[in-house]
């Protein structure tokens, strides 16, 4: 529930503590960007950094959406083209440089932080909104890979605003151009990291069921939900549709058969048979890491797929990967459970203590011999994860208590569950928290609020 607005003097105070916040998090961010200029320029990448850079540069260069520069023939399907674009839009404008990307990125996190700052004073009030923009402001997974040459800031960036605008579709009554500009932004974040792929239905059905229970005209609410959905539609499918042309397989991105079956699958043969992930891998025969390598054992072990594209290939992984699932569910489910427990649970200190210059290793044991100051950083972390998720637990149980959910809270907590409950699995990282992190931000701040609020209820009552 919207509350009245407080005197101009507040809102200047409330906007004077924001630009204070952003201030902070600038000069930490920047400070740190600087320390890690000084190093190697590898400090700015981790994992799939090398891949979506070398599409970039083949966009640039070629004007393509290709794997790498050296080999224009092969169509980048793996990676899918909302972060290439942004990246080779960055190295046209400042040069192809990684640390040029987390430079831009900074300023995006930055405006990651004024949004949830925005969304908690529309959805509870101004001081909810700062201190749910100060809890993001510290969150040090979302101030790490603000600096890294990853997808999770601009993707995070993107959810958010799909979440603001569909608040403000919520907040005007179902206004179709709302619902335009919500969809536009999910359909840019699906672009960025398939993640969001499945969320425009959960979405759709929400936004549908609010407007049939507050009696909405039923005409301009069917438009604002085509609305909501074209611009997925349109995206995805254009995107398949050139995966077809050039490949013969109409799938969004290749790596989600790759994954089922190299990972997930592979996982469960490594828990059935007591093997580690690596050596399951290798018996199903995934071949090198390179675009090039992979799956090359698996085609040699089955020769009728020699002619088969990667694509194809796949998609025929993906259906195997689902056989090997079939066959072992709980194991699967144990695996998955697993993985977003150690998701929720991982300190994620380790790329930041490599930035600054304090060596890898930063969270493993004989890291914490060699240098103790590691533990500081670590026990923070842990201190932080902890007092998180005890305010959003607070308000999840002193929302449900008091019946205060607002239909913008449920917006906040269906996203946010929908996000968590595809963060699991074998490959699931620490990292797999940042775009659930200003949603848990906002959650946590008003969780406190409630509970101080009862508090002194309680003791004026007493008293």
């Amino acid at each position: 529930m919207l509350m009245k607005g407080p005197p101009k003097t507040v809102f200047r105070k409330h906007h004077r503590l924001l630009f204070f916040i952003l201030s902070a998090s600038l000069i930490l961010k920047l400070t740190v960007w600087l320390i890690a200029q000084q190093g190697h320029s590898d400090l700015f990448g981790w994992a799939d950094s090398h891949a979506y850079h070398e599409t970039a540069v083949s966009l640039l260069r070629l004007g393509s959406f290709s794997a790498t520069v050296d080999h224009p023939e092969i169509p980048q399907t793996y990676r899918t083209p909302g972060y290439p674009a942004f990246l080779a839009l960055v190295y046209a404008l400042l040069g192809e440089s990684w640390s040029a990307a987390a430079f831009v990125q900074i300023f995006l996190s930055l405006l990651i932080i004024g949004l949830t700052y925005a969304i908690a004073a529309r959805i509870w009030n101004e001081k909810i909104g700062l201190w749910a923009a100060g809890i993001l402001a510290l969150d040090p997974i979302s101030f790490t890979y603000s600096l890294k040459v990853m997808t999770e800031t601009l993707f995070t960036l993107l959810l958010v605003l799909f979440v603001l605008y569909g608040i403000r579709f919520l907040q005007s009554g179902g206004q179709p151009h709302w619902g335009l500009c919500s969809g536009l932004f999910l359909a840019a974040a699906t672009s960025v990291r398939p993640l969001s792929s499945y969320l425009i239905y959960p979405a759709a059905l929400g936004f549908l069921a609010w407007g049939l229970f507050q009696k909405r005209l039923a005409v301009k609410l069917l438009i604002a939900i085509l609305l909501l959905i074209l611009p997925s539609l349109i995206f995805v499918g254009a995107w398949k549709a050139r995966n077809y042309r050039l490949t013969g397989s109409a799938i969004y991105t290749s790596i989600e058969g790759f994954y089922a079956y190299f990972w997930q699958g592979a996982a469960v043969i490594a828990a059935r048979d007591h093997l580690s992930l690596e050596e399951a891998q290798r018996e199903l025969g995934i071949g090198g890491g390179g675009r090039l390598e992979r799956g090359q054992d698996y085609r040699l072990r089955h020769p009728e797929t020699a002619l088969m594209t990667f694509e194809q290939l796949s998609e025929r992984w993906g259906k195997e990967g689902k056989e090997i699932i079939g066959n072992h569910p709980m194991l699967f489910a144990r695996i998955y459970v697993g993985g977003i427990l150690r998701m929720l649970t991982r300190p994620g200190v380790q790329q930041l203590m490599e930035m600054i210059g304090l060596g890898k290793g930063s969270e493993s044991l004989s890291g914490f011999r060699q240098k103790p100051l590691l533990l500081i950083p670590l026990a923070l972390s842990l201190l932080f994860l902890g007092l998180l998720y005890l305010g959003v637990f607070l308000a999840l149980w002193l929302g449900w208590r008091t019946k205060t959910f607002s239909i913008e809270q449920l917006l906040i907590w269906g996203v946010t569950l929908y996000i968590l409950a595809l963060s699991g699995g074998p490959s699931a990282f620490s990292r797999f928290r940042i775009p659930m992190a200003p949603f848990w931000a906002m959650l946590c701040a008003a969780g406190y609020s409630y509970w101080r609020s009862r508090k002194s209820a309680g003791r004026a009552v007493s008293v």
